[in-house]
């Protein structure tokens, strides 16, 4: 007998014994799509049916809900059969696991049959991508008032673990989780990519995190990151400049070690950006930008409405923080405001936080480094501003009042 199959009958024979203690704990782990044996799961059907209607459940119960005599001799042997109770949680973590596992396999050989049979193949890999959803096997949690009150009061007086963003006075006012969706907006050549590059490579250092390019190079992004790693001239980096070689050999090691990827991601769905996370083991992910995905819709506002949608479900099920960047309406110089996010409103609505990097228009009393960064929605903290220092030829922002922390190499 399979360990698949025993794990199954023996879950089976403990709620028969003891379905009192048994049964709740079974019920909010497993449902009966988890028993792939066909008796297995016509009997588990009828232990949860009985429970829900809370009547007792014994042989006699079970065998009368079933209907069919049939089923006496293999409930009788399921009681018999059974281990131990004490095994009851390896039991489920088995039946947990296999049944995702054949779960998974049926997926695919679907998703198989519609690629061979010629469907889209944007069907196919949406398909592709929800089966790799399913297999992390993400349990119901339902949390009582006493142990809601027991979680909070446990967990104070320790320090709680966000992903910072490497800025000491936004991380006081943003706390990023896994499974936040976080917007960065600006106009163009304001420097959200580089304000964005900065955060991820300050995360990769502990976290692992993919960077989704969807209209620059791998090669251009990294060059980027290495100015701002390294205090290097972007200018001459871009010129192809000899780099001491000294100072080179310094940094490659501290570089190579972070926890990066960089994916060139042009004309990509949501469907495929999720997949490739997953497969990455991403932490956290990168989007440069939100409104250059590819979506459903017929209008601009629509595709990116929907991108909207598809990202933020896909950082609340695969619990990895998203950062979309986002083309702000040109319309006006003035600070801008959650109306100039491009073409959508639903990204308002979507996100945890929404950040916006500004530049005044520029004058002769206007210091062109000078950024401010909005905080204009953040669902767990206080909005407000901070206002940077871009050091363009380093491509690195420094908040005013900071100290420059990392102006030496490594970063």
């Amino acid at each position: 007998m399979s360990s698949y199959k025993q794990a199954q009958e023996s879950i089976l024979g403990a709620i028969l014994v003891d379905s009192k203690n048994v049964m709740p704990l079974v019920a909010d782990k497993l449902t009966a799509e988890n028993f792939i044996n066909p008796e297995c799961e016509r009997v588990f059907s009828a232990c949860l049916s009985l429970f829900q209607e809370q009547k007792h459940i014994d042989v006699v119960t079970v065998l009368d809900r079933l209907g069919n005599e049939s089923y006496q001799a293999y409930l009788v042997q399921l009681v018999e059969t059974l281990p131990s109770v004490r095994g009851l949680s390896e039991y489920i973590r088995i039946v947990s696991e296999e049944s995702r596992r054949a779960n998974a396999v049926s997926r695919l050989n679907v998703a198989l049959t519609r690629l061979q049979s010629g469907d889209p193949l944007e069907d196919v890999q949406n398909a592709i991508a929800l089966t790799a959803q399913s297999m992390s096997g993400h349990e119901s949690n339902s949390v009582s008032a006493a142990d809601g009150f027991l979680l909070v009061a446990d967990s104070l007086g320790k320090p709680r673990q966000y992903i910072g963003t490497g800025f000491r006075k936004l991380d006081s006012l943003l706390f990023i989780a896994p499974g936040d969706f976080v917007v960065i907006g600006a106009r163009p050549s304001v420097g959200k990519t580089a304000f964005s590059l900065q955060m991820a490579l300050h995360m990769a250092r502990t976290r692992k995190v993919v960077y989704f390019s969807c209209e620059t190079s791998a090669q251009k992004i990294y060059e980027r990151a290495l100015a701002c790693y390294g205090n290097l001239s972007f200018r001459q980096i871009k010129q192809g400049g000899q780099i001491q070689k000294d100072k080179l050999e310094m940094l490659k090691d501290g570089f190579s070690s972070l926890c990066l990827s960089v994916v060139e991601s042009a004309g990509w769905t949501v469907p495929e950006i999720q997949a490739k996370a997953i497969q990455e083991r991403a932490e956290v992910v990168f989007i440069d930008y939100l409104t250059l995905l590819s979506a459903d819709g017929k209008s601009l506002y629509e595709k990116a409405t929907n991108a909207s949608k598809g990202l933020h479900t896909m950082a609340q099920q695969s619990k990895i923080a998203v950062v979309a960047l986002s083309q702000l309406n040109r319309a006006g110089d003035g600070e801008p405001t959650m109306v100039n996010l491009r073409e959508s409103g639903q990204i308002e609505q979507d996100a945890d936080a929404i950040l916006f990097l500004h530049r005044s228009a520029t004058g002769e009393e206007t210091d062109d480094q000078e950024r401010k960064l909005i905080i204009s929605k953040n669902k767990e903290g206080q909005c407000g501003f901070i206002k940077f220092r871009f050091d363009g030829e380093m491509q690195r922002f420094f908040a005013v009042g900071e100290p420059e922390e990392g102006s030496a190499p490594p970063f």
